[in-house]
């Protein structure tokens, strides 16, 4: 609930909750550390994000795949692909508009990927320094998003490039 529904939980409930619940939790189900993977990235631990990211990819691509062996496990995929977007991808749709505010892991150099967002294709490009988001597609006249907490239009088939505050979580 904590990650579907951020916008009904401050920041403090959030951290309390994640404080309480993180240290019982026994990942018995496939699809939890996929889950917490993103609230891990949300309340900047990177290391626990990322850990429980491979955890999670581990299902469908690693060594042991007990609970695959007749075929993958579709919804561990999707969350791992949450993980990477939404995770460390840092995108979110509070409001009905776009938010990036990336968490990249350190073993990273960069994360690029496709999202259609309202119909139009973007292409999102992100560094340890910078994201870059290019409109591919004319669909919408022009796209309104917030980038690391900073709001910018861009226009049909055009692309930003915005410098990360890399001292902030």
């Amino acid at each position: 609930m904590k990650s579907i529904l951020e916008h009904c939980f401050s920041y403090e409930v959030k951290q309390a909750n994640w404080r309480y619940y993180e240290p019982k939790t026994l990942h018995d189900s496939s699809l939890s550390m996929a889950t917490h993977s993103i609230l891990a990235s949300d309340l900047g631990e990177p290391e626990l994000a990322y850990r429980l990211f491979g955890l999670a990819a581990g299902i469908d691509l690693g060594r042991n795949m007990k609970s695959s062996d007749q075929g993958i496990h579709t919804a561990s995929i999707g969350g791992i692909w949450k993980c990477v977007v939404f995770g460390f991808g840092g995108v979110r749709a509070p409001g009905g508009q776009l938010r990036i505010r990336p968490r990249l892991p350190e073993a990273w150099n960069s994360l690029s990927f496709p999202l259609y967002w309202q119909g139009d294709l973007l292409k999102i490009d992100i560094t340890h320094d910078a994201v870059q988001v290019a409109k591919l597609t004319d669909l919408n006249a022009s796209l309104r998003l917030s980038i690391d907490g900073q709001n910018y239009s861009l226009e049909s088939k055009e692309s930003i490039t915005v410098s990360l505050n890399t001292g902030k979580k």
